[in-house]
């Protein structure tokens, strides 16, 4: 992984005092326990592949968006999700794709009490047998004692690990594994990328983009744009987004982070980005090789190309503030090498700028509000 990066800024910060390896879920992902649970999520999760076609992982936030971004950018076709909304809309659709078929259904919610999930769970799950119900949340939370009440099978969320950082546990590996993508491959990564950071803390990828966003915020940016020319990163931008704007924007601080898909949306706010104001950091993530089948595809790879060089430049002589990440290639390894790193540089971003990135007091409200509501109703 390397990073290049554009009118940035000069002032420089140290993470010698960083201590990232003694933060609970990091020890916890290099504990053998984390495999051991990985063991049980793709166990599980092999013995519905041999029952169900087709699997509904009803979620919202941290629970899906890391497993979905997976599942699409690796061009899946067997998972759907849904409880990430409350349009009944969504569901229906999905009911009546997969009726006739043979399905499972994963829940997936850290506290077993997020509301627009727990209300589609109450629906989809009358519709399949018990044995095809797996429910993966905190242990002795609601969902958890549901489960045991209902005889549904169970896989535990670390209580140190919170949903934006926890795809790389049970609530990613289970989604994942049943798609039939190899996620042994994607924590090699993860791992791998831990162990290289905390070897190297000052020398890293990491310090690099901290740095650069450290000094974008103090010399007054104020967004985060995540952008992408190859439709692979551009399914794990929401990943990102959300990782950066739950964990970051408190206290009155934080980028707020936005994600565009390059070349297409050059083509919608591509002027601003060239001629507008000047808040933001431009993050363009990008692959170092690819895999070539035919000739054509060569060339495409070769257009694509030439347009990220000539945006970066353009941009950057614009005065834009730019960060490249260059991924080695789209696989299994390099991707969980991905979410690693860009959770190190969320912590290592908190802990420059004096901001907790664990929580979210502020979603809190909003739920409280409708959760009143909605009982309410449910109550009429």
């Amino acid at each position: 992984m390397k990073i290049a990066k554009y009118n940035t800024g000069a002032k420089k910060w140290s993470l010698s005092d960083f201590d990232f390896e003694n933060i609970d879920f990091v020890q916890y992902f290099l504990s053998k326990k984390a495999k051991e649970d990985l063991k049980k999520a793709k166990d599980l999760s092999c013995k519905f592949s041999k029952k169900v076609d087709y699997l509904i992982v009803v979620g919202v936030g941290g629970s899906i968006l890391g497993s979905r971004a997976l599942i699409e950018a690796f061009g899946k076709k067997n998972v759907y999700f849904c409880g990430n909304s409350l349009d009944f809309s969504q569901f229906n659709d999905i009911l009546q794709t997969l009726n006739g078929k043979s399905y499972g259904v994963c829940y997936i919610s850290k506290s077993g009490t997020t509301l627009e999930s727990s209300l589609f769970f109450e629906l989809v799950c009358q519709t399949v047998d018990k044995d095809n119900v797996v429910v993966i949340s905190d242990k002795d939370s609601p969902a958890h004692v549901l489960a045991t009440e209902k005889g549904y099978h169970f896989l535990e969320i670390p209580k140190c690990v919170g949903g934006r950082f926890s795809t790389l546990t049970a609530v990613g590996a289970f989604p994942v594994f049943f798609a039939g993508i190899n996620f042994d491959k994607i924590f090699k990564g993860y791992i791998e990328q831990f162990k290289t950071f905390i070897k190297n803390k000052n020398n890293s990828p990491e310090i690099e983009y901290v740095v650069a966003r450290v000094n974008a915020e103090e010399d007054g940016k104020r967004i985060e744009v995540f952008a992408s020319f190859e439709n692979f990163y551009q399914k794990l931008l929401p990943v990102f987004v959300q990782l950066v704007g739950e964990s970051l924007g408190k206290n009155g601080k934080g980028l707020y982070p936005t994600s565009c898909n390059f070349t297409e949306d050059l083509h919608a706010v591509g002027q601003y980005i060239q001629e507008g104001r000047k808040s933001f950091l431009e993050i363009i993530i990008c692959s170092k090789k690819f895999k070539k089948s035919s000739k054509i595809e060569e060339k495409y790879i070769k257009y694509n190309k030439i347009a990220l060089n000539s945006t970066i430049q353009a941009h950057n002589s614009a005065g834009n503030s730019m960060v490249i990440i260059e991924i080695e290639k789209q696989d299994e390894i390099s991707v969980g090498r991905l979410f690693a790193f860009m959770q190190i540089v969320v912590i290592a971003s908190g802990f420059l700028t004096n901001v907790n990135p664990v929580g979210q007091s502020g979603v809190e409200n909003y739920k409280t509000n409708m959760k009143t509501q909605i009982t309410k109703l449910k109550n009429k």
